[in-house]
């Protein structure tokens, strides 16, 4: 398997994981705002990291 995409895939893990620990932590009841603002930046995180892979597995 190529580089980039085991690092695909401890991506889409890393967002399980996450998504587990927030549920567990009930962050989305107790810090709603806190909650979202971790949502967004992990979002912002993955897309940043997916385009660069991208762009990565396009130039070999």
């Amino acid at each position: 398997m190529k580089t980039h995409r085991m690092i695909e895939w401890m991506l889409v893990a890393a967002t399980a994981g996450i998504m587990i620990l927030l549920k567990e932590l009930h962050l989305g009841v107790t810090h709603y705002n806190l909650f979202l603002s971790i949502l967004i930046g992990w979002s912002l995180l993955v897309i940043f990291a997916f385009r660069r892979l991208s762009d990565w597995s396009r130039s070999e």
